[in-house]
């Protein structure tokens, strides 16, 4: 559903995949590679030992070239960019400056929560900027899809995005059992992450805890905009020091870690 169909460069040659893992107590493990053609519902199925070495090589080129497009346009950049924008741009509609959620926020978000409010998503899709001037290199270029096709993918894994995807440490979140990896199955990436959350966390609740004013209005001004965004309204919560210090780790983490590692 995130890349099928898109229109693609002339010469280029695209299929998208879905990747199938097999895990045990070795960690994961690639078990097969189905590739579909955007003209066609025709599959085609992969795998190390029923496929031969020139198919196999194919199919793996076609999972790094799926892999690679709908990380950048649309786990990165969608899952991770866009969907913090809307928190920092909610403080600065709420907060003051000198407000600690904002004092929090803003240094962390500047590159991460702002991209598409610059050159980045003209970059990104080959759109004009304002004065109808183009940039002479766009990630386009480097990608089997077109400059719309890569703006049709962003607009389309905004519309798939759920809050699971955003709210890793929460039940059902990626990191709780979302990504479909057993906790018995080794994950370097996760055990990394959950040791990183668990310390941001804790930084969290102090700086929470030692700001924290029960009649602050700004404050929960911007906690009802947040869970009034329909990304976020399926698990919306009451302000409470718990829950305010881990949504303020989450958004740490998603701007640092993951947007650095993932």
């Amino acid at each position: 559903p995130f890349l099928h169909g898109l229109d693609t460069h002339p010469d280029a040659w695209f299929e998208p995949t879905k990747i199938v893992f097999a895990q045990n107590l070795a960690g994961l493990e690639v078990a097969g590679i189905i590739t579909k053609i955007s003209e066609s519902d025709c599959e085609r199925r992969y795998d190390a030992r029923s496929s031969d070495a020139a198919e196999w090589l194919w199919a793996k080129r076609m999972a790094i070239s799926t892999c690679y497009t709908s990380h950048q346009l649309q786990f990165h950049l969608v899952f991770g960019h866009l969907a913090l924008e809307a928190f920092v741009a909610l403080a600065y509609k709420h907060l003051s400056q000198e407000h600690f959620v904002f004092r929090f926020l803003e240094p962390i978000c500047g590159d991460v929560g702002f991209i598409n409010r610059s050159w980045g998503i003209e970059l990104i899709c080959d759109l004009p900027s304002p004065e109808g001037t183009k940039h002479p290199r766009v990630v386009p270029s480097v990608l089997p899809l077109t400059g719309p096709a890569c703006l049709e993918a962003v607009l389309r894994a905004q519309r798939l995005m759920r809050i699971e995807d955003l709210l890793w440490f929460d039940r059902g979140g990626y990191l709780q059992g979302g990504s479909g990896v057993h906790a018995s199955t080794p994950l370097p990436y996760r055990d990394t992450a959950t040791k990183l959350f668990a310390v941001i966390l804790k930084f969290t609740e102090h700086v929470v805890q030692y700001h924290w004013d029960p009649t602050d209005a700004s404050l929960a001004a911007w906690w009802e905009a947040v869970w009034s965004w329909e990304k976020m309204a399926p698990r919306r919560c009451t302000l409470t020091q718990s829950n305010l210090a881990h949504l303020l780790a989450t958004l740490c983490f998603s701007a640092t870690y993951r947007h650095d590692h993932s």
